[in-house]
């Protein structure tokens, strides 16, 4: 998805074409990491205001904000964790219109973990232009992910390192971020049984109930 988005992207700023993007995927998923990189890719500078910003930050307060700090990035983080929701959504509405009238030159990103609580009118063109749902890293995705907290971390690990990432199946990136600090500090066997762990844990309780339910017997006359 970057490598199709950071272009485009681009080529609005360059044009100074105001565009404001959500990404939404469950807690975890990398939604945050994932609007700072196209940030870091794209060289802007980044103004993060998190979810209950948004009830106590005006729109007058903000263009104050913005017309100080300059940014190139407005980011709205975890917008559906705010205690008060449905008071910051007018707030919400009014400074994606006033963003665009006054900053064509701001790139807005908004990260969501439950999109179906937007009100249908701010999911349309002209408030949110483009929306990406995130999913769980395939195990490409996981591998560049872990190898990304790995360097950040200073880690220089590398047997085992692909048969790690291969046990990581469902985990998303901020569980990554945990194996790459337990592989600086811990052995190869050790950080295996860590990811287990991780795994139980992430399973929802209703799908261990599914897997823990006894199967029917084969019918004797199927096939």
């Amino acid at each position: 998805v970057l490598e199709v988005l950071v272009p485009e992207l681009l080529k609005y700023m360059r044009d100074k074409v105001p565009r404001t993007y959500l990404f939404a995927g469950k807690q975890g998923c990398g939604k945050t990491s994932f609007a700072l990189k196209i940030a870091e890719l794209t060289k802007g500078r980044t103004l993060r205001i998190d979810a209950n910003g948004m009830t106590s930050v005006g729109t007058r307060d903000l263009d104050l904000i913005i017309q100080g700090l300059t940014p190139d990035f407005l980011m709205i983080d975890d917008l559906d964790r705010s205690t008060e929701l449905e008071k910051s959504l007018p707030t919400l509405f009014s400074i994606l219109t006033d963003l665009k009238g006054k900053f064509p030159n701001i790139t807005v990103c908004i990260t969501i973990n439950d999109i179906t609580k937007l009100d249908a009118a701010l999911i349309r063109p002209g408030r949110i232009d483009e929306i990406y749902e995130l999913a769980d890293p395939d195990e490409k995705d996981r591998e560049e992910i872990l190898r990304g907290y790995m360097k950040e971390l200073g880690v220089v690990k590398e047997d085992g390192v692909l048969e790690i990432v291969k046990v990581t199946e469902g985990l998303t990136a901020g569980y990554l971020k945990e194996v790459a600090m337990q592989l600086r500090y811990q052995p190869h066997d050790r950080v295996l049984k860590v990811v287990t762990r991780m795994k139980e844990l992430a399973t929802p309780k209703d799908e261990k109930k599914e897997d823990e339910k006894p199967k029917a017997p084969e019918s004797p006359l199927v096939g």
